[in-house]
């Protein structure tokens, strides 16, 4: 009889549980909340999207007055200026 009121008891208790969590997961304000995370995610996936190799800090904040879709300036390769340096 024990082990039956103890099924019944968590039968019982996860339905609770259920109903309520559906209860907090389609509420109005979750539901806001989503939306604006998505629309963020949605912006930060563009920004990455545009990002090209090459680019620098100064391209990537904007303030260089390139667009982000035409291609980075090359930057020059100074790996050899610093091995002849260190020697």
């Amino acid at each position: 009889m024990r082990k039956l009121a103890l099924a019944l008891l968590a039968v019982v208790t996860t339905i609770a549980f259920v109903q309520a969590q559906e209860a907090v997961i389609n509420s109005p304000v979750r539901t806001q909340i989503d939306e604006e995370h998505t629309k963020w995610i949605d912006h930060v996936m563009r920004s990455i999207a545009t990002i090209k190799p090459g680019m620098t800090r100064k391209d990537l904040s904007g303030s260089s007055g390139r667009k982000a879709d035409s291609p980075p300036a090359r930057r020059k390769d100074t790996s050899t200026n610093i091995a002849r340096s260190s020697r």
